[in-house]
């Protein structure tokens, strides 16, 4: 079987290189290692791509932080956020942000420390959106989740999904007949997640429906609903360590979305990660859905973090999905026209070569072209790869005591995410010092 199996994979090195809708599939050689060619060098010039000229403060930062670069100029980058928390106070909800991402903040790794770091910052409690049930809930540390009767739909498996249906999340849920979700609060790992003061259930039921809430194990409190072929949530407040929700009847076009454990001012983050996701099927979700989305429950920033599940080792030209992506870019701003938009560069992703690990070929280029998506659409653009240190940071989180990256030298761990949380907490708060000059210059 040895033998077949060498044969097989020997014969299949002759194969040419496939291309598949523009992504060029990893070629097959035994021997890669061998070859003196197999690698350009890691110290070629990075991808440049031409900034518009911006005032001078709007680019300060402190030494040590990688500033973020926001090429909008009708507040589709950073302003929205800026301007939220410069108004927390008198804003009458909580500042929030969507963060979308693949893998590499599945379980909310990054952004539960983002979360943490920004609520003892701002103000403001709760993990925020959680998905009615999850294949992940005992790996995520953040909140303990249990849950009964839910199907999944999501944008990550395509089998069953209907991207009409799905909000900015890319995951829906249905239930055929009773089904209950239960978030309660923790402590152990991070800050301010044991109590929120407001929970809410998002949902569409088509039919009358009846949903029962119990708060911290007391008396439920039910909820007659009278159908309807819009958004609705229900919105319960006090001072919440465990919510639980219980849907009577499901079928008929019922859909729910998630149910929260929030703060009523200060700073909501909602993780919303889909495993093996490139971020281009955003262009296909419904504008309804996300107006209705954005009408119930605003968000003053989104993170788009994709990357990892398109940069490949035989690939260097990544126009194809800039283009895609420039279309998921233009779909949230004009269905959540008040939002800003912040694009996460890929990190630094390394193979090994000649027994060595070296930053893949192409993470360079795949930074470039999202940069070059942010320019583009008007939005911001943060470089991840810049800000944790280049090439060879993925091997030196790998290697370090603790570590703080899988051995796959691709995926950071939970002490990983809390590093890159703080770079990007601080460039988070560098922009907001920028803000708040700028508009104390203006009103000189």
């Amino acid at each position: 079987m040895v033998i077949v199996a060498i044969a097989v994979l020997g014969g299949m090195s002759w194969l040419p290189e496939i291309d598949f809708s523009g992504f060029k599939l990893r070629k097959v050689d035994l021997l890669s290692q061998l070859h003196s060619d197999a690698y350009s060098d890691v110290e070629e010039a990075e991808p440049e791509v031409i900034k518009p000229a911006k005032p001078a403060f709007v680019d300060s930062c402190r030494a040590g932080v990688e500033c973020i670069d926001d090429y909008s100029t009708h507040k589709k980058g950073m302003e929205p956020l800026y301007e939220a928390l410069n108004n927390r106070n008198n804003l009458g909800r909580a500042v929030r942000i969507a963060m979308l991402g693949d893998s590499y903040i599945e379980g909310d790794i990054l952004s539960a420390d983002l979360r943490q770091l920004l609520q003892e910052h701002y103000g403001g409690s709760g993990v925020g959106l959680v998905p009615m049930m999850s294949d992940i809930a005992g790996f995520r540390r953040s909140v303990r989740h249990f849950f009964d009767g839910w199907n999944t739909h999501t944008a990550a498996t395509q089998s069953g999904y209907n991207a009409q249906k799905s909000i900015l999340s890319g995951v829906y849920f249905t239930n055929d007949g009773k089904a209950y979700t239960d978030l309660r609060g923790q402590q152990k790992y991070y800050s301010r997640l044991d109590t929120c003061s407001q929970s809410s259930v998002y949902f569409i039921s088509p039919i009358d429906n009846t949903i029962t809430v119990s708060i911290n194990g007391g008396e439920a409190q039910t909820y007659e609903v009278t159908g309807s072929e819009k958004m609705q949530k229900i919105t319960v407040d006090g001072k919440i360590g465990r919510v639980r929700y219980d849907v009577a009847r499901g079928g008929n076009g019922v859909e729910f979305f998630g149910a929260t454990m929030d703060a009523a001012s200060g700073v909501v983050v909602d993780n919303f990660s889909l495993r093996g996701c490139s971020g281009t099927h955003i262009a296909q979700l419904q504008d309804k859905m996300l107006s209705e989305f954005d009408q119930l429950r605003h968000y003053d920033l989104v993170i788009l973090m994709y990357g990892l599940n398109v940069a490949n080792d035989q690939q260097t030209n990544y126009s194809k999905y800039g283009k895609q992506m420039q279309e998921s870019v233009a779909h949230i701003k004009r269905c959540l026209p008040n939002t800003g938009i912040l694009i996460v560069g890929v990190g630094d992703r390394e193979q090994r070569v000649d027994g060595e690990m070296r930053t893949m070929r192409g993470i360079r280029e795949l930074m470039a072209e999202q940069q070059r998506v942010a320019s583009e659409q008007e939005v911001a653009f943060w470089n991840l790869y810049v800000a944790m240190g280049g090439s060879g940071s993925i091997s030196k989180m790998v290697n370090g005591k603790p570590r703080k990256a899988n051995l796959d030298y691709t995926h950071i761990n939970f002490l990983g995410g809390r590093d890159l949380a703080e770079l990007l907490f601080d460039a988070i708060d560098a922009g907001f010092d920028n803000y708040k000059r700028r508009l104390a210059y203006e009103a000189e």
